[in-house]
């Protein structure tokens, strides 16, 4: 095929955190690395077989750490190659961070989107360790160190300075958004779903994805126009003493496609 005819697949599944524990791959165990899915980024923009890239996207999001900086990596992709971020399942908060800086988003019939929002959570069990008869000594240095430690209620000092915390992030997830999306922060804040997540065709109605297709479509669509007609058993026809063909980097279900792996046909083969 002609170089830069490929398409790369990196999935996004689970849990996203910045250094997400791993066993096999990015997405073992349950999660997804962001510092895994940009060194995978940063090869398949490398890779000169690679025209198209394509984020495998199922998570209901994560932490924001790791998160702001991949997302400025896709999006500074934008014009070297095309990126398409195509959701199946969910497609919420982190997991919409990152896709929300491709050039084109995409979410399966199924798929839930959105959820754009930061939120922390605080756990005060003062009165029932009191009910309990157990008393907690916390020992720290530093005024604010231990304000925000877990089973001691926060005061209001506290509470306010965590609140402006989650909003500076917000406010980070806000505008890059807007940046992906083309749109005003001010449309993303008041609309996009305010935090919830949306169906796939709603999500397309108020400009959330740009198309519903699955990623099997997805990835057909970008490969039909540069294709050659598959020959027995899906290979493609060679002419008599031509070289054989580098094989991508898997022939088998999509769902086993390579972190970074070139797929040059669609094939279904058990």
């Amino acid at each position: 095929p002609p170089r830069g005819s490929g398409v790369a697949v990196i999935p996004v599944y689970g849990i996203i955190a910045q250094h997400m524990a791993q066993v096999d791959d990015i997405s073992s165990g349950g999660g997804t690395s962001t510092e895994e899915v940009g060194a995978a980024f940063d090869a398949a923009l490398a890779n000169p077989d690679v025209g198209t890239i394509v984020l495998a996207v199922d998570s209901p999001g994560g932490t924001v750490y790791g998160v702001p900086e991949l997302a400025a990596k896709i999006f500074a992709a934008r014009g070297q190659k095309r990126v398409i971020a195509s959701g199946a399942g969910l497609m919420a908060s982190a997991a919409y961070w990152l896709a929300s800086q491709a050039d084109e988003i995409v979410a399966s019939p199924s798929t839930e989107v959105g959820s754009i929002g930061v939120y922390g959570a605080h756990l005060d069990t003062s009165a029932a360790d009191e009910q309990a008869g157990l008393k907690v000594q916390i020992f720290s240095a530093g005024k604010y160190k231990a304000e925000g430690a877990m089973g001691r209620p926060l005061t209001e000092e506290a509470a306010a300075a965590w609140q402006a915390r989650v909003d500076e992030m917000y406010g980070m997830f806000v505008k890059d958004v807007a940046r992906g999306r083309s749109a005003r922060p001010a449309d993303v804040r008041g609309g996009y779903g305010e935090g919830r997540v949306v169906g796939a065709a709603q999500a397309k109605e108020i400009g959330l994805v740009d198309r519903v297709a699955t990623l099997e479509e997805t990835i057909q669509r970008e490969l039909k126009p540069r294709a050659r007609p598959p020959g027995k058993h899906g290979q493609r026809r060679r002419g008599r003493g031509a070289k054989p063909e580098e094989p991508p980097c898997d022939r088998g279900k999509l769902g086993r496609v390579v972190v970074a792996g070139v797929v040059r046909e669609l094939h279904t083969a058990d």
